[in-house]
Parts: C-alpha cells; sequence; structure tokens
C-alpha cells in the first residue's frame, strides 16, 4: 500500500495517551515500513536486527525498539505494531487484483476486436474510389513499405507524402488515403491542415489498425464523433485526434457501448436525410479530389457528409 491507514480515536486511547512523543514517532516510522511491506503488522525475526538494518529500513534506532513502547509489542524475535489496519490492506490487495482482471478483460476485448477487424478486412474491402475511371477493389490486408510513410494526396504519383499533406494518394495507397480522410473528417479538419507532431507519430503507429477497421465499425466511430458537444454520450469522447488513433480499438468499444445503451445500431440505421448541401459536389472536389463522387450524397461516409455540411454552412456565412 502507498498510504497509511488508521483510525483516528486511537490517538484517546490509553496507550497512546502513555507514549511519549519519542515513541509515537518510533511505532510511525515502524508503521509505514509494515505499510508498505504489506506484512500484516508483523515483523518477523527482526529482534537480531543490526543498527544499520534498523537505520535502513526504517529510520530508528534498535534501542528505540527494544525498550518499552506501549505501541509496539514482542512475540519472541517478531515485533507486532498495534492499530495496524489488517481489513484495509486486504482490501487493498482485493481491489489490486480485482483492477489486474479488469486489464487482463479490457486488453482481451481488445485484441479480439482488432483480430476481427483485421479477419473481415482480410476477405474483401470494396472501396467507393475510382482511380483512372474505374472502382478500386483491394483485396487482403493493405501494408506499406515497413520503411516508409503513407503516401498521401499530392496530385503527383511519384511523389511521397505524409500526413501533413492533403488527402490524396496513388492507387496502391487507396485504404491509407481513405482510412486518413475519414479520421480526418472525424475531427473536421480541413484538407490542407497538416498534422502536428503527436497526431504524425499516432497514425504511423496505429495507421494498420485504423485501415483494417471494418465499415460497421466505422460507423459506429462516426455517429459516435458527429454527436453534438453537448449530447451527454459525447462526454468522454477523445478531444484530440491523436488520442483517438492511440486509442484506435479501445474508441470503437467505447461507442459500441454507448450505442448499446441507446439502442441504436449506427451501422444498420439510416441516417435522418436533411436536405444536402447544393454546393456539395463543387466543395468535395476541393477537399477530396481523390475520391469518386457519387449520385447520390447519402452514399458517402457519414463524417464526410458531415464535414461537407459544416463546410458549406460556413461558406453561406462568409457570403462565398
Amino acid at each position: 500500500m502507498g498510504y497509511i491507514h488508521f483510525d483516528t480515536n486511537i490517538v484517546r486511547r490509553e496507550a497512546f495517551l502513555d507514549a511519549t512523543p519519542a515513541q509515537i514517532g518510533t511505532w510511525l516510522r515502524i508503521l509505514a515500513l509494515c505499510t508498505e511491506a504489506e506484512n500484516g503488522g508483523v515483523i518477523a525475526e527482526c529482534r537480531q536486527w543490526s543498527e544499520r538494518k534498523w537505520l535502513t529500513t526504517c529510520g530508528v534506532m534498535p534501542k528505540e525498539v527494544l525498550t518499552d513502547n506501549p505501541l509496539l509489542q514482542w512475540d519472541g524475535d517478531n515485533l507486532i505494531v498495534t492499530n495496524y489496519s489488517v481489513e484495509h490492506e486486504e482490501n487493498a490487495r482485493e481491489m489490486r487484483e480485482n483492477r489486474r482482471l479488469a486489464g487482463i478483460a479490457s486488453g482481451n476485448k481488445r485484441r479480439a476486436l482488432a483480430q476481427q477487424n483485421t479477419n473481415t478486412c482480410s476477405t474483401h474491402v470494396q472501396l467507393v474510389l475510382e482511380q483512372n475511371g474505374s472502382p478500386v477493389e483491394l483485396k487482403d490486408n493493405v501494408k506499406d513499405n515497413d520503411n516508409s510513410t503513407p503516401i498521401v494526396p499530392t496530385g503527383d504519383e511519384h511523389a511521397s507524402a505524409s500526413p501533413d499533406q492533403p488527402c490524396t494518394a496513388p492507387s496502391k495507397d487507396v485504404a491509407l488515403t481513405v482510412a486518413l480522410c475519414r479520421v480526418r473528417a472525424m475531427f473536421r479538419m480541413r484538407r490542407g491542415t497538416p498534422f502536428d507532431s503527436s497526431q504524425e507519430r499516432a497514425w504511423k503507429k496505429n495507421r494498420d489498425a485504423i485501415v483494417s477497421t471494418v465499415e460497421e465499425h466505422w460507423k459506429i466511430l462516426e455517429w459516435f464523433y458527429a454527436l453534438p458537444a453537448d449530447d451527454p454520450r459525447a462526454k468522454y469522447r477523445r478531444k484530440d485526434l491523436a488520442t483517438l488513433m492511440n486509442n484506435w480499438n479501445g474508441e470503437i468499444i467505447r461507442a459500441s457501448e454507448e450505442a448499446a445503451k441507446s439502442g441504436i445500431d449506427p451501422s444498420k440505421t439510416p441516417a435522418k436525410k436533411k436536405e444536402a448541401p447544393a454546393d456539395w459536389r463543387d466543395i468535395m472536389g476541393e477537399l477530396y479530389p481523390e475520391a469518386h463522387c457519387p449520385e447520390n450524397f447519402w452514399e458517402l461516409p457519414e463524417s464526410i457528409r458531415a464535414h461537407l455540411c459544416e463546410e458549406s454552412q460556413k461558406r453561406k456565412g462568409a457570403g462565398k
């Protein structure tokens, strides 16, 4: 245990009232040692300890322990510290074990979710993008070179890029591009806004898990992050994009739990269709030039629809 626990009523008990300040100080130092060691308030076979050992373990001299002290008792060579809370020690052990088991369960759940994402993604991923006028179909897991950064839209097929650049990419990195665009859209990041250093590190570290996320989980996350800021369900959302990416699978679990509590399934429940912005195609061409523009506004992912609507409102407010 990292802190001492005792009933304050002991200061009015006879043993405590009979003790001198020096004896109380000795008892307190030894009590601190027992608390750290969680030894039940008993220091075993310590009567023959040397002066150096007493000083290094609890900062007292042997004569201060071996002389009569109403707060300390000897049982053979074992020193018993009175008023030590064995019950509190047991509670601390139980709480520590419960936290350990909860951590294991949480880790297993996150690993199972990551495996589910990977397995589903490895079967077949159909993306709503077009390269050179034809739909792009990706099979198996999308992996980039171990020593390379993701290639992001620059307009140049051969130019390497990073998350600091706009969302465009050559065909071999389509899955990375789509994932990056959808992540940016959840935080309403403009196309030209670069990642800061923490966001770039988080993207490089977690991009494989993000790219392999199945569409069902994308819809749940996008629903969760599209909730208004004053919605009680949004209270514990990640406030920073880097934090979201570093806790990607855990956030999918959190969003799924919030959806279950609300009795809805964002992956199956169609979004409430408000009127699509009249200029959504023009805005999409500027913000997502690499993406295939569908005939129907509602075919777009929710996060991108929300981004387009927000941008349209800003332009109307600015009188563009």
